[in-house]
């Protein structure tokens, strides 16, 4: 008989329906999966049971409103939670740290999803500080945990699924460098546009400037083929300052086993997924640049393969469910 486990969105970003779906498919053989978020949110969701909440209590840019909107999300998270059995573990993949620490759960056994939160204010790092200790966290990469050694909560790792199949019959290294990042002044991508001279490549970027009457330079304001694109390119440009926030465009670049070159200031995440894949980086100098030594970066695939493949995930998502009953 499968295990019963609540999971819960009180944020609803759109940068999380690949990864939850994926999730999904992945746990669904083990678990019997109650979701419940926002009513247009869930709409974008492949899972069978849902419990929708009112779209009028999606978030909004003003903390002020967002407190009561909060309150009254969690209010009736709480409630529709109060019908399962208490042993069933709520595992809540968005949510904002003030209003949690406030109004979250506080006896109940509960796993947090931390994504962006722990790259945000002193005052809502505090709060997340003082949740109670019935409530564990879970982080993307194992280096995240030093930042919580402080924090009195359990900590467990989940490594980010792969949301797209690693083995694409259309996956080709055409000759462009792809930037998903919004650029706004040319003179950033400077490094950039002399390599791809030098190497005779395009650059596919995004970016509201018009560029007239060049051989290199293709912008476009969005993309509505991103996965193509990134499929598709020689070389992958990230741009990633955040220290604990991790990156989707990184972990596709990887999937697809992409050269990826390193643009402006670096954060702890994307140093620490250098020393773990030091051959998947193009070291780009003055006039110059160091290419990738093709067995080694195979053998940094394969290693990235193994550590968020489907296995891994369950075998990771299982443990961590087993230890916080």
């Amino acid at each position: 008989m499968k295990q019963k486990i609540i999971i819960v969105d009180l944020i609803g970003p759109t940068g999380h329906i690949n990864w939850l779906n994926k999730l999904f498919s992945i746990i669904k053989n083990e678990f019997d999966i109650v979701f419940i978020s926002y009513k247009s949110y869930c709409k974008h969701l492949l899972v069978e049971n849902k419990i929708t909440l009112s779209d009028k209590l999606l978030p909004t840019n003003s903390r002020v409103i967002n407190l009561i909107k909060s309150f009254k999300a969690l209010s009736k998270v709480k409630k529709i939670v109060r019908d399962y059995d208490k042993d069933i573990p709520v595992y809540i993949v968005g949510f904002e740290n003030i209003s949690y620490s406030i109004f979250g759960f506080k006896r109940r056994k509960t796993l947090l999803h931390l994504h962006n939160n722990l790259s945000l204010s002193n005052l809502s790092l505090f709060f997340l500080k003082i949740t109670t200790i019935n409530n564990s966290f879970v982080v993307f990469e194992k280096f995240m945990k030093t930042f919580l050694k402080d924090f009195n909560n359990s900590t467990y790792v989940l490594n980010h699924t792969l949301n797209f199949l690693p083995k694409d019959k259309n996956v080709s290294d055409d000759d462009f460098i792809f930037i998903s990042s919004k650029v706004d002044d040319l003179i950033f991508i400077d490094p950039i546009i002399k390599f791809a001279e030098a190497k005779r490549l395009k650059i596919i970027f995004r970016s509201e400037l018009k560029i007239d009457n060049s051989q290199t330079l293709i912008s476009m304001p969005f993309f509505d083929n991103y996965k193509e694109l990134l499929m598709n390119s020689k070389y992958v440009v990230i741009i990633s300052p955040h220290d604990y926030r991790v990156g989707g465009v990184f972990y596709e670049a990887m999937l697809f086993n992409k050269k990826i070159i390193l643009l402006g200031s670096k954060g702890l995440f994307i140093n620490e997924m250098n020393k773990r894949y030091p051959y998947s980086f193009v070291r780009i100098q003055e006039n110059s640049y160091i290419d990738l030594d093709v067995n080694k970066k195979n053998n940094d695939y394969s290693n990235f393969l193994l550590e968020h493949n489907d296995s891994a995930i369950i075998n990771q998502f299982q443990e961590m469910i087993n230890k916080i009953k």
